[in-house]
């Protein structure tokens, strides 16, 4: 049994603009669709990123470039669809029609400062990170993870800095960066943990849809908090129900030294 439980995230301590800055803006190359329930008239989408590329023979289809909500016997067709192409290529490795909701892996990445950090948090629902930090990840434990190389589409120039009084949002920050990014500039990868803990206290669920398989419970009395007969053996995986990554103690200490990256315990007192 593992003896501490940490969530691994982007450090708090810099503005919007200081975080855009360093992390870029991340543009997601395919998506599924969100669904407009027939039945529950609910409309939703699943933020999870899929832990494969968008299959080739689809990577054309407007219904996965655009995710705006499609009519749930629709989704449910386009999901066969996808599956389908999944098991062409051998991408499936046993997932069934209704694990197709969320993103798909692989997109481009605008950074306006010159990566260098071995984390980066531009907001995508899964891991970016260099190459050297994909490795240790692989090696540890290949079985909960998937990875795709990320397009670094515009990068900062070598000497770009942070505006002293920048105005406007913070992602208008990406226009500082330049097209053609140097070649020199380490690769980065996204990573989709496959694994998740099982549901946390107070998140047990309290109906579902039989149309769409929208699940309800009352996020009022959730505790966001790891406790070890939540654990399924996995040193890297995410706590049900949310997108944060959780990683045990040999992942912590394997990734000592990593740069732009926090670990907060999650086996104590729960958060929120």
């Amino acid at each position: 049994m593992a003896d501490r439980y940490w969530r691994l995230h982007a450090p708090e301590d810099s503005s919007d603009y200081e975080s855009t800055f360093v992390n870029g803006d991340f543009e997601r190359s395919h998506e599924m669709p969100g669904i407009r329930c027939v039945a529950c008239g609910q409309t939703w989408g699943d933020s999870h990123v899929m832990p494969f590329v968008c299959p080739a023979a689809m990577r054309r289809d407007p219904r996965l470039l655009d995710p705006a909500p499609i009519p749930s016997p629709e989704h449910r067709r386009l999901r066969e669809e996808v599956l389908l192409e999944l098991n062409r290529e051998g991408l499936a490795h046993d997932r069934t029609e209704a694990d197709i909701r969320g993103a798909f892996m692989g997109g481009s990445l605008r950074v306006p400062s010159r990566p260098q950090a071995d984390f980066l948090w531009p907001s995508t629902g899964s891991l970016i990170v260099s190459e050297r930090i994909r490795d240790l990840l692989v090696n540890l434990e290949p079985r909960a993870i998937a990875e795709a190389p990320v397009t670094m589409a515009r990068i900062g120039r070598r000497d770009a800095k942070l505006p002293r009084d920048p105005t406007g949002e913070p992602e208008d920050l990406v226009r500082l960066a330049i097209q053609r990014p140097d070649r020199r500039v380490g690769s980065y990868f996204e990573i989709a943990v496959t694994a998740e803990s099982s549901r946390p206290p107070g998140a047990e669920v309290t109906g579902k849809c039989e149309e769409c398989g929208r699940e309800e419970y009352d996020k009022t009395r959730r505790l966001l908090v790891m406790r070890p007969e939540m654990w399924r053996g996995d040193p890297i995986f995410l706590l049900a129900t949310t997108l944060w990554v959780v990683v045990t103690d040999p992942v912590r200490e394997a990734l000592q030294g990593a740069t732009n990256a926090t670990f907060t315990p999650l086996d104590g007192d729960p958060v929120g």
